[in-house]
Order: C-alpha cells, then structure tokens, then sequence
C-alpha cells in the first residue's frame, strides 16, 4: 500500500474516531441539559442550564474549527 493511501486510510480512521467523541459528547450535553429542565416542583435553574449550552457551543465551536 503506497503512503499516500496509508495517510488517507488513517485520516479516514481519525475522522470518524473524532465523530464518534464529538457525537458522544453532544449526547451527553443533551442528556444533561434535558436533566436540568425544570418539572412543577423544580425551580428553574439558569445557570446550570446556561453553563451546558456554553459548553456545547464551544465544542461545537471547536470540533467545526478542527475537523471540518
């Protein structure tokens, strides 16, 4: 196998490896966010909430700027 295609067969590996955290990672941010929704007896608790979105966003941000 020559080297170029060895680097793009580990490329391809990398990419869907960085998927597969950033997919991961998403669900949990979700998951966590969804958690943190307030129900009748719950009060609302902004910051916590506020803190998950930030959180995904700067992953977002960063898998974007990286792998894209």
């Amino acid at each position: 196998m020559s080297v170029t295609r060895q680097i793009k067969k580990l490329n391809d590996v990398h990419a869907r490896a960085m998927a597969n955290v950033y997919n991961h990672d998403v669900q949990h941010m979700l998951q966590a966010n969804a958690d943190n929704q307030p129900t009748q007896s719950q009060p609302i608790k902004n910051s916590k909430k506020t803190s998950y979105n930030n959180k995904a966003m700067q992953l977002i941000t960063f898998y974007k700027a990286h792998w894209t």
